[in-house]
C-alpha cells in the first residue's frame, strides 16, 4: 500500500508538471506565431514633397526621427570634458574624504581607457541594417526636401523647400507682425546686435548704479556675444491644405536661446509668475480630472479654444496689465519703479532680431513661441480679462464651471442654449481674441488628455488621445538606456492609473499600450515585467526608509552594453574614495538621432558666432595664437587686427596701450609680420563660458 501510493504521488506531480510546461511551451508558440501589430507607413509619414519614397527609405523614417544611433567616435576634448566637470565638482562640494590627487588620477585614468576602448572598436550598424542606412544617407543628400517632425502627433512630414519657404514667408508677410529689415551697411546685423547690447547693458548700468539689482542679477541679465532669433515652422498635419498650397500650413516657432532679451526675459518669468493663476486656471490635467468628477452630472459640457493666441497677445495692454498687477498704488516693487519696470518688459520682448532663409526681422506684436516669456504673458492676459469678463457676463447664460489651461477651457452650462450665447459673447469682449468652441456629444467631451463621460448620474473621466496621436513612440531598438525606455511605460501607465476611474477601464488602456509598444518593437516580456513592477510599486507601500545620498553628475554618451561596466566602475571608485552619504549619478545622452541628419533650420552666420574657441596664424611667420572669446567673434578678430567694428577703420597703434591684445603687438613688432580676417579660425565652441574656459587649452 504504502509503495502504491507513494507512486501514485509521483505520477500525479509529474502529470501536473508536464500540463504546467506543455501549457507554458504553447503559449511562446502562439506568441511566435501570432501576427506582430506593425505601423502602418501611411499613418507615420506624410510626404507632400516630389521626392517618391522607397521601401527602405520609408523603414528608416518610420522608426522616428528621435531614433538614436551609436556614436561614430568618442571626441577626445568633448568625453574628457565630462569627467573634470565631475571631478570639479566633486571638489567643491569636499565629497572626496581621502587624497584629491589619487581620485582625479584614477578618474582620467578610466576616461581615457573607456575613451580608447569604445573608439578602437569595430564599429557596424547595430540597431539598423545596411539597407536603411543607406536609405538614410541617401535622404540626408536631398537639399531640395525638407524632413521634419509634425507639430503635433510625433510623425514624419517630407515637403518641397521651396513650400516651406513660401509658406513661412506669408506668415511674415504679416506687417502688423513683423517688420523685416533690410541691412544696407556690410555687418548690419551685428552692428544692429552690438547697439541692442550696449543699449540694454547701458540701462541694467543703471539700474544697478542706483542699488536696484544687484551685481549677480546685473552678470546675469547683461547680453554678451547675442544672436538673432532662429525661426522655423512645423507643419500642421492635422489641418486642411490651403486652397492654392501643396502641403498645410505651418506653425512658426522661434529658437530664442542666446538672442538680446533671453536672460532678461529668464530673470522676469519667476518675478511675473504670481499674475499667471487665478481661480480659473487648473494646474494639470490630473488636477482637472479630480475636480471634474465631483461636479454636478446635470450641466451641459462644452470647450473653448482661443485661435492663435500667442501671435495675438498685444504686447503694450498686456505689459501695462502686468505693471498695474504688480505694482498697484504703490511706487516700488523688489526696488523697481513702475517706468523702470515697464521698461525692463520692453526691452524683453520687443525688436528682437529673427533670422529666416537668409532675411532679418523683428516681431512688432504678439510674443513667438519659443520665448521663456510667451506662455507667460499670453496666462497674464487671459487671467486678467477672464475674470473681468465672467463678472460682468449676464447671469442668463454664465457658465457653472469654468477651468482654463492656457488657451484650452472647459466650462458647463445649465443648458446648452447658452453655449452660443457665451461664445458670441466672448467675441466681442476682445479684437485680438478669437474664440472657437465645441459641445459634448453622445454625453462625452474631451479636455487636454482627460475624457469627461457622463455614466450613470455621474460624471467620469477616462485618457484620451487626440486624433493626431500615432502611437509612435521611442523605438526599442533606439540606441538609449534601458531606464529611459521603462521610465516611458512608468509614465504612460501613471497616466491611465491617475485618469481612470475603475479596474476595468485601467484593463483595457493596458491592453491598448500592451498593442502600441509591441507596434514600437518592446518584447512582451518587457512591457509585462514593468506593469508588475509599477503595480508592485503603486499597491504594496515601501515602509523602508531610504537615506537619499548627495548626486555628483556626470552626463556621458550612451555606448551600449559597455555603459553598464562603465558605470560600474563609476560606482567602485565612489565607494572607494566619496564619503558614504555621496554617490556618482550617470545621465546618458545620445546626440546621433535621425533627427540631425535633416537639418533645415537657418545656420548663424560665422561673424556673429559667440562663445568660441579660435586660432591665429601669422601670414608673416606662421606663429599660432590660440584665444577664446565670449562675444561675437568678427568682435574679437577686429580687436585683434586693431580696427573699429563700426568704422572698419584702423586705430592708431599705441605700444603703451594696456587694452592691446598679444595678436595686436605680435603684428606690429615686426614689418614682416601680418594678419587679415582670414587668419583666424573657428576651433571649437561651448555653451557657457564656463565649458569655454574648461575647453580651452589657454
Amino acid at each position: 500500500m504504502d509503495y502504491l501510493f507513494i507512486t501514485s504521488l509521483f505520477l500525479d506531480k509529474n502529470k501536473r508538471s508536464l500540463q504546467k510546461i506543455e501549457t507554458a511551451q504553447n503559449k511562446k508558440l502562439s506568441k511566435i506565431l501570432e501576427e506582430q501589430p506593425t505601423h502602418q507607413a501611411n499613418d507615420l509619414i506624410f510626404n507632400y514633397s516630389s521626392h517618391i519614397l522607397t521601401d527602405a527609405q520609408k523603414s528608416i523614417l518610420m522608426k522616428g526621427l528621435n531614433f538614436a544611433l551609436p556614436p561614430k567616435k568618442l571626441h577626445y576634448e568633448d568625453y574628457l570634458l565630462n569627467f573634470e566637470l565631475l571631478f570639479r565638482n566633486a571638489k567643491d562640494s569636499k565629497s572626496v574624504r581621502d587624497d584629491e590627487e589619487q581620485f582625479k588620477t584614477k578618474l582620467r585614468t578610466l576616461a581615457l581607457s573607456s575613451l580608447k576602448f569604445y573608439n578602437r572598436k569595430k564599429k557596424k550598424l547595430e540597431n539598423i541594417s545596411q539597407e536603411e542606412h543607406v536609405a538614410l544617407i541617401e535622404l540626408s543628400s536631398l537639399d531640395d526636401v525638407i524632413i521634419q517632425k509634425a507639430d503635433k502627433g510625433n510623425v514624419v512630414v517630407l515637403v518641397n523647400r521651396t513650400d516651406y519657404v513660401q509658406s513661412m514667408e506669408k506668415i511674415l508677410s504679416d506687417t502688423s507682425k513683423f517688420q523685416p529689415l533690410n541691412f544696407v551697411k556690410e555687418n548690419g546685423d551685428l552692428r544692429y546686435l552690438l547697439d541692442k547690447e550696449l543699449e540694454i547693458k547701458n540701462f541694467l548700468k543703471t539700474l544697478r548704479d542706483n542699488s536696484t539689482i544687484s551685481d549677480q542679477a546685473f552678470a546675469k541679465m547683461v547680453p554678451i556675444g547675442s544672436s538673432p532669433g532662429i525661426l522655423y515652422g512645423l507643419c500642421k498635419v492635422h489641418k486642411k491644405v490651403p486652397t492654392g498650397d501643396k502641403c498645410p500650413p505651418f506653425r512658426p516657432i522661434l529658437s530664442a536661446i542666446g538672442t538680446v532679451s533671453y536672460n532678461l526675459a529668464k530673470f522676469l518669468v519667476p518675478i511675473l509668475e504670481p499674475l499667471t493663476t487665478n481661480q480659473f486656471v487648473c494646474k494639470d490635467s490630473f488636477a482637472f480630472a479630480a475636480e471634474i468628477r465631483n461636479q454636478n452630472p446635470g450641466l451641459y459640457m462644452s470647450s473653448f479654444d482661443v485661435d492663435s493666441l500667442f501671435t495675438n497677445i498685444p504686447l503694450d495692454e498686456t505689459i501695462d496689465i502686468c505693471v498695474k498687477k504688480l505694482f498697484g498704488r504703490k511706487h516700488k516693487f523688489k526696488g523697481f519703479s513702475k517706468a523702470d519696470f515697464r521698461s525692463l518688459l520692453q526691452y524683453a520682448v520687443k525688436d528682437n532680431l529673427i533670422l529666416f532663409n537668409g532675411n532679418y526681422y523683428i516681431q512688432v506684436d504678439g510674443v513667438a513661441m519659443g520665448s521663456p516669456l510667451g506662455p507667460t504673458l499670453a496666462n497674464i492676459f487671459l487671467c486678467h480679462w477672464e475674470e473681468i469678463w465672467l463678472e460682468k457676463c449676464p447671469l442668463q447664460f454664465r457658465p457653472l464651471f469654468y477651468r482654463r489651461y492656457v488657451d484650452d477651457t472647459f466650462l458647463l452650462f445649465s443648458s446648452q442654449s447658452h453655449v452660443k450665447k457665451f461664445h458670441k459673447y466672448l467675441n466681442s469682449r476682445h479684437v485680438n481674441m478669437d474664440f472657437t468652441y465645441e459641445c459634448e456629444i453622445d454625453n462625452k467631451l474631451a479636455f487636454l488628455d482627460v475624457l469627461v463621460s457622463r455614466v450613470s448620474n455621474q460624471l467620469v473621466t477616462s485618457l484620451y488621445r487626440k486624433p493626431t496621436f500615432s502611437g509612435l513612440y521611442t523605438n526599442f531598438n533606439s540606441y538609449i538606456s534601458e531606464k529611459y525606455k521603462t521610465g516611458l511605460i512608468y509614465c504612460l501607465l501613471f497616466r491611465v492609473f491617475s485618469l481612470t476611474v475603475d479596474w476595468a477601464k485601467f484593463h483595457e488602456e493596458v491592453k491598448y499600450l500592451s498593442v502600441i509598444f509591441r507596434k514600437n518593437q518592446y518584447p512582451q516580456h518587457f512591457f509585462d515585467r514593468c506593469i508588475k513592477i509599477f503595480l508592485n510599486r503603486k499597491m504594496i507601500p515601501d515602509t523602508v526608509e531610504k537615506v537619499e545620498k548627495e548626486k555628483l553628475i556626470i552626463s556621458l554618451p550612451f555606448l551600449g552594453r559597455y555603459s553598464n561596466d562603465l558605470k560600474k566602475r563609476l560606482s567602485a571608485l565612489a565607494s572607494a574614495h566619496l564619503h558614504s552619504n555621496f554617490k556618482i549619478c550617470v545621465v546618458w545622452k545620445s546626440s546621433r538621432t535621425i533627427r540631425t541628419f535633416f537639418s533645415f533650420k537657418d545656420r548663424l552666420p560665422m561673424h556673429l558666432r559667440s562663445k568660441i574657441l579660435y586660432r591665429f596664424k601669422c601670414d608673416g611667420c606662421n606663429s599660432i595664437y590660440i584665444g577664446k572669446t565670449k562675444r561675437h567673434f568678427l568682435v574679437r578678430a577686429f580687436e585683434h587686427l586693431g580696427k573699429s567694428i563700426r568704422t572698419g577703420k584702423d586705430f592708431t597703434y599705441n605700444p603703451k596701450n594696456s587694452n592691446n591684445t598679444s595678436v595686436l603687438e605680435h603684428i606690429n613688432q615686426s614689418n614682416r609680420c601680418r594678419g587679415t580676417l582670414d587668419s583666424f579660425e573657428i576651433i571649437g565652441g561651448a555653451r557657457n563660458d564656463f565649458f569655454l574656459r574648461l575647453r580651452s587649452p589657454c
